[in-house]
């Protein structure tokens, strides 16, 4: 080959410079939508006010609840629901939970689940309704840093109840 330069050689190209203004709106929309959220729609992980699992309940219940025949009834119905979403009640759930017999991390008595379920059946005046329901009651606890469960049953009548 010989040393003459070559004429048809063009020069090395720049690289062209790419344009991140798209990537850029994006990322600020995603950021500004996130942190305002909470003011227009509630809470949205990863972006929330309350320090999650902070309270670390001891002990909680859950509610079966069933017609005499067996059949399953929603707890819901009777105020029976487990209510918890991580957050410390009252602090930054961003919805009002639906009653319930007793919040998150209390356990109630035999006595005020049947006076509870009682009332609730005496102010119902739906035909369906049963007349005697069998609530189960499991209760989750800690003890020397391990899980315990006790389930407790309780056959509720309320024939006596009705008017």
């Amino acid at each position: 080959m010989s040393d003459l330069p070559l004429q048809n050689q063009t020069p090395a190209q720049s690289p062209q410079k790419r344009n991140h203004s798209w990537e850029l709106l994006a990322a600020a929309t995603f950021v500004v939508v996130h942190l305002t959220s909470p003011l227009w729609i509630g809470e949205l992980y990863p972006f929330t006010i309350s320090p999650m699992f902070c309270d670390s309940p001891t002990e909680c219940c859950r509610y079966e609840v069933f017609a005499a025949d067996g059949t399953e009834l929603d707890p819901k119905q009777f105020n029976l629901h487990m209510v918890y979403d991580g957050n410390p009640p009252g602090l930054g759930m961003g919805i009002v939970p639906e009653p319930t017999l007793h919040p998150f991390g209390e356990i109630a008595s035999q006595q005020e689940v049947v006076a509870h379920v009682q009332s609730v059946l005496k102010s119902s005046n739906a035909e369906d309704q049963p007349s005697q329901v069998v609530v189960h009651q499991h209760q989750y606890f800690s003890a020397d840093n391990r899980i315990k469960h006790e389930k407790k049953v309780w056959t509720i009548d309320a024939a006596e109840n009705r008017e």
